[in-house]
């Protein structure tokens, strides 16, 4: 591939924060960028291309300023800024060290205030053989340590000072093909880079059935474009003040974050030749089967997310010991109606929110709906059962029936009470109490109500009013899946469930599903 390509662009239109008496620049501002760190700056066709080239175009076009691009490696993009022969680079990180070369903001220098001038947030991943990922998670640079293993790095990348002082083994190569190459011969145990870049790079060499991303971030940073004080280019100064403020602006306004999130053609990841498998039990009026066909709230959330991300999909139904079977076999890359729980971390990946929820309580906004549990009861028995506490209901001897594999909630003291069955199903359940084998029944409400329905049992079974907790239910995506880059493909279902329950297309569902089954207020 050859270097130094390059497009021009912008317009010769003058902003208003710079000089409106300066006559128009005779040349194009040179800004250097990667040659190959898809989706954000790399050559396609011998044209730089990518996320950040898209947004530093369109904001030097605000700006009244013509630009210039070329792409080279890394480390010759550091010596032609050392030489005054560009000026500025995009995508480059803070580092102390490169102070001399550069001229970084107040705010690219603090930590605290570190995205206010930037373009994006990285997460550096460790990549590794696809065969050694399923049982890796990356806990401490310490471990990697103590097992003696080499990492690969890239020369003339900054990385983090905690990474160079740790003492670890690390393997210098030139460019990411250079390093995944060594990856997939052994020559390295690990390659640390962007996890969005290496995915790209990983696909695009042809290497993602030998090699995978291994759960847990190592660092994170923010990527910026930064001036070079060797530049020449008149009236420097001002230009770099419009650039961040326009750049600010484009934050505040949301602009950044829809050229951050697309996706340029080159970046969409190849299409699987299988349609991503969701499982689930039966749970009216969430996800169930009616007439032989997919029903309910969650089916038509996901209709419409999957339709909007332009992937292929199958929701299938088992009892709930198989859904979770199935997810630590790989055999299925999502989950319906499940909730967060901390030893369900090796099988899902989960977001920040979500894990947040067991901690502080805080609902996420990611969820698909938030469950409130009720006992169920045989109507005949429902003024006999006295529920002050649970304690009461264990001295009464009020028997309980449980499912299979349900976390339920900390909240909810199982072993406390008298679990004198468990059940395979919802209707299993409710079929105990018809039968006398239990007292009581904890359930989602709604579940309940439209799983009574759909049984005729409405007639014959109630529920005790008080709440037992409260929880949100999500779709998480399994970590043993195959399917390209699902964590990532997790990371947009979620983007377009919150657009549409921001937009109003979530409520509108929601009251079509779940407002018929409620009990009427008299």
């Amino acid at each position: 591939m050859s270097f130094g390509l390059a497009v021009a662009g912008g317009l010769w239109a003058f902003h208003k924060l710079l000089p409106q008496k300066e006559a128009p620049h005779p040349k194009c501002l040179v800004i250097l960028a990667h040659e190959d760190w898809p989706p954000y700056s790399y050559l396609d066709k011998d044209v730089p291309s990518g996320k950040s080239v898209a947004l530093v175009s369109e904001i030097f076009r605000r700006i009244g300023i013509p630009v210039e691009f070329k792409c080279y490696p890394f480390s010759r993009a550091l010596m032609l800024l050392q030489k005054g022969q560009a000026d500025a680079v995009v995508d480059v990180s803070y580092a102390t060290d490169r102070e001399s070369l550069l001229f970084y903001t107040e705010a690219q220098r603090k930590a605290n205030d570190c995205m206010k001038d930037a373009l994006w947030l990285s997460e550096y991943v460790l990549f590794a053989k696809r065969t050694e990922t399923k049982s890796l998670k990356f806990n401490s640079l310490q471990e990697l340590i103590d097992k003696k293993s080499s990492i690969g790095v890239n020369k003339g990348y900054s990385y983090t000072k905690c990474l160079f002082d740790a003492g670890i083994k690390l393997r210098e190569y030139a460019t990411p093909e250079l390093a995944f190459n060594a990856l997939a011969s052994g020559e390295t145990d690990f390659y640390l880079l962007e996890k969005n870049i290496g995915i790209e790079t990983v696909q695009k060499m042809g290497l993602q059935e030998e090699i995978a991303p291994v759960d847990g971030v190592v660092f994170s940073k923010p990527y910026m474009l930064v001036f070079a004080r060797a530049s020449q280019y008149p009236g420097l100064k001002r230009i770099m003040e419009a650039f961040y403020s326009e750049l600010h602006n484009m934050r505040a306004s949301g602009e950044l974050a829809n050229i951050m999130g697309r996706t340029p053609a080159r970046d969409k990841l190849a299409k699987p030749q299988r349609p991503l498998i969701f499982v689930c039990e039966e749970w009216h009026p969430y996800e169930y089967i009616e007439n032989g066909k997919v029903a309910g709230l969650d089916a038509e959330l996901v209709s419409c997310i999957m339709a909007r991300l332009g992937i292929p999909y199958k929701i299938e139904f088992y009892p709930w010991s198989r859904v979770v079977m199935l997810l630590e076999k790989g055999k299925a890359d999502a989950v319906l109606s499940i909730s967060y729980k901390e030893n369900r971390e090796k099988l899902l990946h989960y977001t920040e929110e979500q894990r947040l929820f067991a901690k502080n309580g805080h609902i996420p906004k990611d969820f698909l709906w938030l469950s409130e549990y009720v006992f169920f009861v045989k109507k005949k028995k429902l003024d006999t059962i006295e529920f002050s506490s649970y304690e009461k209901l264990k001295d009464d001897g009020w028997r309980i029936g449980i499912n299979n594999d349900y976390s339920y909630s900390s909240e909810f003291p199982v072993h406390a009470l008298l679990v004198a069955k468990k059940y395979a199903s919802t209707e299993d359940g409710f079929r105990g109490l018809i039968a006398d084998e239990i007292d009581l029944y904890p359930m989602d409400k709604i579940v309940g109500l439209a799983t009574l329905r759909e049984m005729g049992l409405q007639d014959s079974i109630s529920y005790i009013p008080r709440i037992l907790f409260s929880k949100p239910y999500l779709a998480p995506f399994s970590r043993f899946s195959d399917y390209p880059d699902i964590e990532g493909v997790m990371k947009r279902f979620y983007a377009e469930l919150l657009r549409m329950r921001e937009s109003g297309e979530y409520k509108e569902l929601y009251d079509r599903h779940i407002l018929p089954l409620l009990p009427r207020e008299d």
